[in-house]
């Protein structure tokens, strides 16, 4: 396949969508396909019984908004959240150690509780 330098075509810049693939819709599937890749990398913190469907989407198109202009935000906050994780489930180890009561609490057990006691 020769390159438009070698056939002597010149370089186009915007292509009408008519005639073949043009650039709205290179530009449109693009973006769709990043809306949609960082709309299924957000995992929110569980909901409360009393949350409304439209609350929930709209809370996670929030996040998704903030996750497309600014991606470093996140970091911070998915750091913070596994810290506090971490700290509530050394808690629940200490309360282990000091009852008889045998109790395995793995991480995704102390994700849970401490997001239904928020």
């Amino acid at each position: 396949m020769a390159n438009a330098t070698d056939s002597g075509d010149k370089l186009v810049g915007f292509v009408p969508e008519p005639r073949q693939r043009g650039t709205i819709g290179l530009v449109t599937s693009c973006l769709f396909t990043i809306v949609i890749c960082v709309w299924n990398t957000l995992h929110m913190n569980l909901p409360a019984d009393d949350e409304s469907p439209m609350r929930i989407f709209f809370h996670k198109l929030k996040w998704m908004v903030i996750a497309l202009l600014a991606p470093e935000f996140l970091f911070p906050v998915a750091l913070d959240e596994l810290l506090v994780l971490k700290e509530f489930r050394e808690d629940l180890r200490r309360l282990e150690r000091e009852r008889p009561v045998r109790c395995t609490a793995p991480l995704l057990h102390a994700i849970a509780s401490n997001n239904s006691s928020a």
